[in-house]
């Protein structure tokens, strides 16, 4: 992702807030989010990287799903 030309580190998200505000500025995200839902809620999000097993992803991933069409039904 950080070698693509149109993509941003933009949020990063986590149980933990501290961990989630150490990770972004380690890697230089701008926003964290203690939670999933919040990371979601934000409209600057357009893409998410899960990178948990797909046995604890399913959550997250309903939920993101749900989001897509506010996604492709805003004009950029």
């Amino acid at each position: 992702m950080t070698e693509a030309d149109n993509c941003e580190l933009y949020a990063i998200a986590g149980r933990d807030m501290k961990k989630a505000e150490s990770f972004k500025d380690k890697f230089g995200f701008k926003v964290a989010y203690e939670g999933y839902d919040k990371l979601l809620a934000d409209e600057a999000v357009q893409a998410v990287y899960i990178p948990l097993p797909n046995n604890l992803n399913q959550g997250i991933y309903s939920r993101w799903k749900n989001r897509l069409p506010d996604l492709w039904g805003r004009k950029n």
